[in-house]
């Protein structure tokens, strides 16, 4: 190769100069903000935390238009929140919440970083505010039983526990919280 300009022909180019051809491997394009969300969805469920973060980042940059940014939002407090990182979580919760207050995911994401980081009564106002949108979510009603036990309320936990047995007795954690609160009343 004499060192010109190469032109592109398909996967080879043609030297303006000399007239060689030469064949070149042309560079996959950069992943577009799908592909980067996609990746960090994948990353989130294999418990790569670090790395779901890093694709969600670069994802948003470039802009995403399949993927709501509330769930992407909350994706990213729940890796935050994995890595035991409440105070980083905490952000990603109220940006989604700022894109729709009445993210139910969101406000639960966000009550459970408020009681890993022992501030129950703003976990139990969170919990409340995903209570009103998703009266049917059995783990949310699993989770606000667990918070009222660490309160003292064994009477409101009973409630809680119940409702969340009652709606998916699936929840295991539902059932021994409940055999905790019963004991305390």
């Amino acid at each position: 190769m004499c060192g010109a300009p190469l032109h592109p022909e398909g996967d080879k180019a043609v030297c303006k100069y000399c007239g060689m051809v030469h064949l070149f491997r042309a560079e996959a394009p950069a992943p577009s903000g799908y592909e980067l969300a996609r990746q960090g969805i994948e990353y989130h469920q294999s418990e790569d935390y670090n790395r779901s973060i890093q694709a969600f980042e670069e994802a948003i940059q470039k802009g995403i238009t399949r993927y709501p940014l509330t769930d992407i939002y909350t994706i990213m407090g729940h890796n935050y929140m994995e890595m035991g990182l409440q105070e980083k979580a905490q952000p990603w919760y109220r940006k989604s919440l700022e894109l729709d207050g009445r993210y139910y995911k969101a406000w639960v994401g966000l009550g459970i970083s408020y009681r890993k980081q022992g501030d129950q009564a703003e976990a139990e106002r969170c919990y409340l505010a995903a209570l009103e949108l998703a009266p049917n979510y059995a783990e949310l009603h699993a989770s606000l039983g667990a918070l009222y036990i660490f309160q003292g309320k064994s009477e409101q936990a009973v409630r809680a526990l119940e409702k969340a047995v009652q709606l998916d007795s699936s929840v295991a954690i539902a059932h021994g919280n409940l055999s905790l609160a019963y004991a305390m009343t």
